[in-house]
């Protein structure tokens, strides 16, 4: 306590995360019932890849590609589409012509 008017406190929090994930912390007491959130932290996975949700129109082109930061002549990719994989699409992009909604 340094002027007597303020506290401090120290929490620590110890997990084993298992995929990523994004902690913050929330602090309010008695005295000062109105929640104060902390800034984010983005915990994240060498070598895991997020998925993006993206909106497309109607009969447009739509490319996506895959960039892991660290892609090699062995590295394999793999399309899936509404829980169906592309077949034949092994490319760390994938376009399709006149999207619609049967994608």
């Amino acid at each position: 306590m340094q002027d007597k008017k303020t506290w401090l406190t120290v929490s620590i929090l110890k997990l084993t995360p298992d995929k990523p994930m994004i902690l913050k912390c929330t602090v309010f007491n008695d005295a000062f019932p109105k929640h104060k959130e902390s800034e984010s932290i983005q915990i994240t996975f060498k070598g895991h890849l997020s998925a993006e949700i993206r909106k497309f129109t109607e009969n447009e082109t739509f490319e996506l590609k895959c960039i892991d930061g660290k892609t090699s002549k062995d590295t394999k990719y793999k399309w899936i589409i509404n829980n169906n994989e592309v077949p034949g699409e092994k490319e760390n992009s994938l376009k399709i012509l006149h999207i619609n909604d049967s994608y």
